[in-house]
């Protein structure tokens, strides 16, 4: 049963996370050109593209939060664990399952917290200064980002639980 439960949430996880990296792919894509524009324009012409660093700086902010979930399903996150590794597999084990649940419970914080936040960005109506765009959108993406990587926590407990269980 869990192992179904963990194979469904995976996949959806894993889909979600490609999509974002994708989508932040496309982002960085995008701050390139828009950074080597702004740079030739105020070589060649002396006039720079006017909020060129504010676009940059929400788009940075981004394309890291939608790309946290898709290096935490591909394991690419860095883990030192060269103390624990030398514990007997019992302690190991649940070691492991303790790392995990404080990331999941951190990671489920920060998006909650960031969803609250964007909230109040939202009703104060806070803009960039600028472009005048709404700087809750970027809090709600960093939230989604955050979410999937609590859900891809989630599911390194669940698989750490099921191995702490041998």
């Amino acid at each position: 049963m869990l192992e179904k439960t963990i194979f469904g949430l995976k996949t959806g996880t894993s889909a979600v996370s490609r999509t974002l990296n994708t989508v932040g792919g496309g982002l960085l894509i995008i701050i390139v050109l828009l950074t080597v524009a702004d740079v030739a324009m105020r070589r060649l012409f002396n006039s720079p593209i006017r909020a060129s660093m504010e676009l940059v700086e929400m788009l940075v902010g981004t394309v890291i939060f939608f790309s946290l979930g898709y290096c935490a399903i591909k394991g690419a996150h860095i883990a030192i664990d060269i103390l624990i590794k030398k514990f007997p597999r019992r302690i190991y084990s649940v070691t492991i399952v303790i790392m995990d649940l404080i990331s999941v419970l951190m990671c489920g914080i920060l998006s909650w917290r960031l969803v609250e936040y964007s909230i109040g960005l939202h009703e104060t109506n806070t803009i960039t200064v600028i472009l005048q765009m709404p700087t809750y959108v970027f809090g709600i993406m960093g939230a989604l980002g955050y979410t999937v990587l609590t859900l891809a926590y989630l599911i390194d407990l669940l698989i750490s639980i099921e191995k702490a269980k041998t």
